[in-house]
């Protein structure tokens, strides 16, 4: 497997004694994986948390998010050391929902919306439905386990890492045999509705809960025992003694069991408790927060269940939940998909990016406006403006311009929200109405985006919406969808139309703006004309759907390129800063603002200065591989270490030069490495 040089720098120099290899010189094309995708990293996670994993040793903490990413830090140091990535497309395709990692820290199991999806039921060959199989050391993709129709939610390896569970929206929970290399043994049929949590017994039965409100116990691969709940069941957590699950956002219980299903308490919670999690001595119950008041709860089992400590620093969802060796509790979510290390409540760690949520947008004919304050009661979707991106001088400063924002009335026509959908969402149903009679009526569905977060009229009465999973749509007044936005993975919380532009707002912490007019164009598709994401410190970057970009003195840090490597194989990422002089193009983009085309801007661009279309594969650098040792957590005994690898170059271009650097500095004798003909 061969593996993107600067992600296997940072795992080296972390692992290996901080021994790092740099090549320098032209690069070559990507391959026929397909073309890189630009894509932000804040430094932290910037889509809902859905899963953490604490190794073994207690070394390393994993989350998972629906930004497509896979995170391992370091715990004592909380610093990344390392990002396993795999498969990304547009809109959901890359979102991981789950991970597990087996007892002996050696595999890491991931499932999610993992790939492609042709839109046809009850496929297992489906990229989508695959789990994928890493190597966790070296974070090579060791394998795809094929078997589910539906995406998969929840993977856990039961306690002597023999056997692998998932469960999928495909109703089923899968076992597999480890030891086989992953070998389907059996499919666990009963659930009505999607499985969304799936944890294994002291004794390897099976329990699992779902949206057919049912936990069933599985023995022997038969249902030998279930517990009907009054809502959907989400959430599930094994303990010494005691099991414990939770559900819908209308539901704020806890529901314990013993090991027979067998009620032993219902414990009523002041907020919606999401993600569950019992520490390592089974003494803890620790369950995250799916609803005000923000608060992740700390129950203490001897004292059956009674609430020990609350911790309110996240201030939205919190699906995700761990617990340290030494009962520190670990929650990551909020507005800003920061992860939180806490005990009795109070903090005593902290990792997060740059990177903050979209409440509000607005424009002008000449800037975007943009606000990251939520403020509790103020009118929906009326958050505070407060930046100003110039689109002239691309400088940002504060919002003092009038901006228009998302208008909810044209003509005599109006829009308002009501409650409905699967999860009786207060805005669930859009209500579209006509001189005050109601006309037509959308209802958000689990795949397209739950709810109407923000909703307005064009200026031409179409009706745009935005939802969850990055979910933003147009749609006539007779409530038929007209077109798909492709871009935002998270909910979008704020729009604002000025003539024949729409901007919007998310919590994946990036503004799109949009060309309405590729909706008169006949498109069922469209993608944004640019793209900007703003960090905390100041810095910025602007970029268009080819990956040219303009920035800030160091805004360039936040961006690069995914490149996938196909289903079967991990992806690489590369920072943007190192094409600087081939895509870094402010007058291609101030061009591309202007015309409203990235063909269009190209040109214009080419009056002034030679410009020609980049394909950004043909300057990607070469692939290095890792072959001795094969390991990339090894020990060194002695002042000497013999590193071979294997590297790849992808074009014509020849490498220039290959640096050998032990803790960032030159080793006293640089020694070639010889290239290996793959």
């Amino acid at each position: 497997m061969r593996r993107e040089i600067n992600r296997f720098c940072g795992v080296v120099a972390l692992f290996i004694l901080g021994v790092s290899l740099f090549l320098a010189g032209p690069a070559g094309p990507a391959g026929a994986a397909g073309q890189p995708l630009l894509s932000v990293d804040s430094g932290g996670h910037k889509g809902i948390i859905r899963d953490l994993v604490v190794s073994s040793d207690n070394r390393y903490l994993i989350s998972a998010s629906d930004d497509k990413t896979i995170r391992v830090w370091d715990i004592k140091t909380r610093k990344e050391v390392a990002k396993i990535l795999g498969q990304i497309g547009p809109g959901s395709e890359g979102k991981v929902y789950a991970v597990a990692l087996s007892p002996d820290d050696r595999w890491l199991a991931v499932g999610g919306y993992l790939g492609r999806f042709s839109g046809k039921k009850a496929r297992a060959d489906e990229e989508a439905h695959k789990v994928r199989i890493y190597d966790f050391s070296s974070g090579k993709l060791h394998r795809l386990l094929k078997g589910h129709t539906n995406v998969v939610n929840d993977l856990v390896f039961s306690a002597d890492g023999s056997l692998l569970a998932s469960g999928s929206g495909d109703k089923t929970v899968k076992l597999w045999r480890v030891a086989d290399d992953f070998s389907l043994e059996a499919s666990l049929e009963g659930h009505q509705d999607d499985v969304y949590g799936v944890r294994f017994l002291a004794d390897k039965r099976v329990v699992s809960v779902g949206d057919d409100e049912q936990l069933i116990l599985w023995e022997d691969g038969r249902l030998k025992k279930s517990y009907k709940h009054s809502h959907d069941l989400d959430y599930i957590a094994v303990g010494k003694e005691w099991l414990a699950v939770s559900g819908a956002q209308s539901d704020k219980q806890i529901l314990v069991f013993d090991h027979e299903l067998r009620l032993h308490k219902t414990i009523n919670s002041p907020t919606n408790p999401t993600g569950l999690s019992f520490s390592p001595d089974g003494g803890q119950l620790l369950a995250g927060t799916g609803s005000a008041p923000w608060g992740a709860i700390v129950y203490d089992v001897a004292a059956d269940f009674r609430e020990q400590s609350r911790f309110s620093k996240h201030d939205n969802l919190v699906m995700a939940t761990a617990f340290l060796a030494d009962n520190t509790a670990v929650t990551a979510g909020g507005n800003n998909k920061d992860v939180y290390f806490w005990k009795n409540g109070k903090a005593l760690g902290h990792i997060g990016g740059s990177g903050r949520a979209v409440w509000a947008v607005g424009l002008d004919r000449g800037g975007l406006h943009w606000g990251t304050t939520w403020k509790q009661g103020v009118k929906k979707h009326a958050n505070p403006l407060e930046h100003r991106f110039d689109l002239s001088s691309f400088t940002v400063g504060d919002s003092d311009i009038a901006a228009q924002r998302m208008k909810t009335l044209y003509q005599d026509w109006s829009l308002s929200h009501r409650k409905g959908g699967a999860y009786a969402f207060s805005d669930a149903t859009l209500v579209i109405s006509r001189a005050g009679q109601e006309e037509a009526s959308i209802i958000r569905k689990t795949f397209n985006g739950y709810r109407h977060r923000v909703y307005g009229f064009t200026g031409e009465g179409l009706i745009i919406s935005g939802g969850g999973n990055g979910h933003l749509a147009a749609y006539n007044r007779k409530g038929e969808e007209v077109a798909q936005f492709i871009g935002h993975t998270s909910e979008v919380w704020s729009l604002a139309v000025e003539g024949d532009r729409l901007l919007s707002g998310s919590a994946d912490q990036t503004l799109k703006l949009w060309d309405l007019g590729e909706l008169s164009q006949g498109k069922k598709k469209i993608y944004p004309l640019l793209n900007f994401f703003a960090g905390s410190d100041g810095e910025w970057v602007a970029w268009s759907r080819s990956g040219y970009y303009t920035a800030s003195a160091q805004g360039d840090k936040y961006v690069g390129f995914h490149v996938n490597g196909g289903p079967g194989k991990a992806a690489r990422f590369y920072p943007a800063s190192r094409f600087q002089s081939s895509l870094y193009r402010p007058d291609i983009i101030q061009a591309l603002i202007r015309s409203g085309s990235e063909e269009e801007a190209i040109r214009i661009a080419g009056r002034s200065r030679r410009t020609e279309v980049v394909d950004t594969a043909s300057i990607l650098p070469p692939l290095i591989e890792l072959i001795k040792p094969s390991q990339l957590r090894h020990q060194v005994q002695g002042d000497r270490l013999e590193l071979q690898c294997l590297i790849t170059p992808q074009s014509k271009h020849p490498i220039t030069e290959i640096q050998l650097l032990v803790n960032g500095r030159p080793t006293a004798e640089s020694r070639a490495l010889k290239r290996r003909k793959t």
